[in-house]
């Protein structure tokens, strides 16, 4: 009963990871625009890709590139590079030239080994047009950066949360019936064990009684024969 409990909590703390939450990036078109993903190497490299759209289960979504951990294994085209040294665990991923059509989510994916330990983080880039292309570069305010918000402000999508939520609860709820409906079945079925074995013990015990009450009065039955001259 205890570790259905822990189960329990366990799905409920995991209940707020079901809804969506991703990483606002803002970009200009034209300027390289660059989504910052990075993971600890404390216990080695690992491999690690991008792709586009939200983070799915496993694997990434119309991979844009990969990454053996030490190097670009795969890079569906040249506007698309890791900069940052791979080898250390930055895998911070580069668009060239982005144009309003680069505007979306996109996934970085560290594989971890074991069982969903995998880094997910989705980003939302969102590339604007460069209002003040004629300003020289010492007053434009958007050409020489790529503004990332920082990771505690992210946006849901409360709809689609709503219904997992909904989803996980039921589950929740009927794992929970589940197992009172089997703990109630044990129990009465140990309950119905101990009285068959007491009601044995008592008929056994009568029974005895029984037999040392009778077996004196067979006495009854002896004759005495004497034997005459």
């Amino acid at each position: 009963m205890n570790q259905l409990q822990v189960f329990i909590s366990g799905l409920i703390l995991l209940l707020p990871g079901a809804v969506d939450s991703y990483v606002e990036v803002e970009g200009v078109v034209g300027q390289p625009a660059t989504l910052p993903c990075t993971y600890s190497t404390s216990r080695g490299t690992t491999t690690t890709c991008w792709g586009r759209g939200r983070c799915p289960s496993s694997g990434c979504p119309t991979t844009l590139i990969w990454t053996n951990g030490q190097r670009v294994t795969y890079q569906k085209s040249s506007r698309y590079n890791l900069k940052g040294h791979i080898s250390e665990g930055d895998v911070s991923l580069t668009i060239e030239n982005p144009v309003e059509m680069d505007s979306g989510l996109y996934c970085c994916r560290v594989e971890i080994p074991g069982w969903f330990n995998d880094q997910k983080v989705t980003f939302s880039l969102q590339v604007k047009p460069d209002w003040n292309s004629t300003v020289t570069s010492s007053e434009n305010t958007w050409n020489n950066h790529t503004e990332a918000i920082p990771p505690g402000k992210t946006q849901k999508n409360p709809t689609k949360g709503f219904y997992v939520g909904i989803c996980i609860a039921a589950l929740l709820l009927l794992l929970l019936l589940s197992t009172v409906a089997i703990t109630r079945y044990i129990l009465l079925k140990r309950k119905s064990a101990s009285l068959s074995v007491v009601a044995f013990h008592v008929s056994k015990t009568e029974a005895l009684q029984n037999a040392a009450v009778v077996h004196p009065r067979a006495e009854d039955n002896i004759y005495i024969v004497e034997d005459r001259p």
